[in-house]
């Protein structure tokens, strides 16, 4: 991996797999700032890597995208990094077996896993820099990091914060 360092990033999530990029992110020298609606994993992490923000916010909540990445770039002035680590299981919401699953797990599941996964890009990608392999274009970053590793193309037209 390259190193990062005077890079900032954004990252959803703040255990399992969103914890390790943190980590990962920090030792290369990454500007870091992470988003949970868990006090709990921020905690954790937080303890670990002292050096991180954190953002307490909820996904869901419309708003919470724009305030996060509005966050992002008050305290560090860019950003860089978008990585959607965020996203939860079914189980959790007492779905088991697909012939289990309640429409309300579902939904659950949707909403957190797949539309905020659109929503973050949407407001994120505006401030994402030049791609530095096509400083002739126009754009913003080609792409942001899912945790599914799909990529999330650069819209020509994108939504500002706000």
């Amino acid at each position: 991996m390259t190193s990062l360092r005077g890079q900032v990033a954004l990252i959803t999530g703040a255990s399992g797999i969103a914890a390790a990029t943190a980590r990962l992110f920090v030792e290369q020298g990454a500007q870091v700032m992470v988003l949970d609606k868990n006090p709990e994993n921020l905690r954790i992490l937080m303890a670990e890597l002292p050096e991180i923000e954190t953002l307490e916010a909820n996904l869901l909540n419309p708003n919470t995208s724009t305030f996060a990445v509005e966050k992002a770039l008050s305290r560090f002035g860019k950003l860089d990094i978008l990585v959607n680590v965020a996203g939860i299981s079914g189980r959790s919401y007492g779905d088991g077996p697909v012939h289990e699953a309640s429409d309300e797990g579902w939904d659950m599941v949707m909403d957190t896993n797949a539309k905020t996964t659109f929503q973050m890009p949407s407001c994120a990608t505006c401030s994402l820099p030049f791609h530095p392999r096509h400083p002739e274009q126009k754009t913003a970053a080609d792409e942001v990091v899912h945790q599914q590793n799909q990529v999330h193309p650069r819209q020509e037209t994108c939504k500002r914060p706000g």
